[in-house]
């Protein structure tokens, strides 16, 4: 969906689709502002709209801050740029490059934010005349930035190899009466996804769950013909195997019987031992000791 603004609309197409726009938002009632996600080596076009289709307007483009196109728009419901005319019959591609940096370079003086935007604005006028010399626009590249610049890692607008273009039908525009501030102006902020997911403009996609579902009844009938067939034809057997494996139960708690009686009669014949034992000791045979007269000394130590 294109950047709107009452009634006009800008937008960028890549490989022949419009770029998805996160982060919308207006500043004022004459800026619309957005950020795109950009791709090395891609070429991309600018295109912008008006609703009314009856606005007379100097449509001026700008890439990272350079003045690179101005179209004039003619009471036309849309319009579209595809490079920078080199001659009336060629143009060169709009292109993402990446940013290159270079640790010996002078940092830049980016301050105004103009790197890594797309800049359409619209300036309404009055009236035009046809130029009859058409004047190539300069177009300078984006050098080496500082390494330790906060814009490393991203992508610069350069230009494409040369093509040959169905050519324009007037050499130029002269306008006239032409307003001194834009009526309004579309700003798209560029960088690679990674960049926009890194600073949390763009979300990162959702990833998928490791824990396997549990099974359940209502799972089992999408299992599979196959499985389903097992079951099927699994039914005997299973049948079969359950009660081998009541038989092994029944034997094994009989061992289990017999065992424990074993150790029930040891029990009891340990107790019955150890009662005989104690009968035992109480009836061994008591020390008599003599009665004596007087004061006779009876000493039991002696042997």
């Amino acid at each position: 969906m294109p950047l709107e603004l009452n009634g006009y609309s800008a937008h960028i197409r890549c490989d022949g689709e419009e770029l998805e726009m996160y982060s919308v938002r207006r500043k004022g009632t004459r800026t619309a502002l957005c950020w795109i996600a950009s791709e090395e080596g891609k070429s991309f076009t600018v295109h912008w709209a008006d609703e009314s289709g009856d606005t007379l307007m100097m449509v001026d483009i700008y890439m990272d801050g350079r003045f690179v196109h101005a179209e004039a728009h003619l009471r036309e419901p849309d319009g579209e740029c595809i490079g920078v005319y080199d001659t009336p019959t060629q143009t060169r591609p709009f292109v993402f490059t990446a940013l290159k940096s270079d640790d010996h370079a002078a940092t830049a003086d980016y301050s105004d934010g103009a790197l890594g935007t797309i800049c359409v604005t619209m300036t309404r006028m009055r009236r035009y005349n046809r130029s009859k010399v058409f004047v190539p626009r300069p177009f300078s590249e984006i050098g080496p930035i500082n390494e330790k610049s906060k814009k490393a890692g991203s992508h610069a607008v350069s230009l494409g190899d040369p093509e040959q273009s169905g050519g324009v039908s007037i050499d130029g525009i002269d306008p006239i009466g032409e307003e001194k501030k834009p009526f309004a102006k579309f700003i798209f902020s560029y960088m690679p996804m990674a960049l926009l997911q890194a600073k949390d403009i763009v979300p990162l996609p959702e990833r998928p769950s490791k824990k396997r579902p549990l099974n359940t009844q209502e799972d089992a009938p999408e299992a599979g013909p196959s499985r389903r067939k097992t079951r099927r034809t699994s039914g005997p057997v299973k049948e079969e195997r359950d009660n081998g494996e009541e038989e092994n139960t029944l034997q094994f708690m009989a061992k289990l019987q017999g065992e424990l009686a074993t150790i029930q009669r040891r029990l009891e014949e340990a107790q019955a031992a150890a009662q005989r034992a104690r009968a035992v000791k109480r009836e061994a045979s008591p020390i008599n000791v003599p009665t004596t007269s007087g004061d006779q000394i009876v000493d039991l130590t002696s042997d």
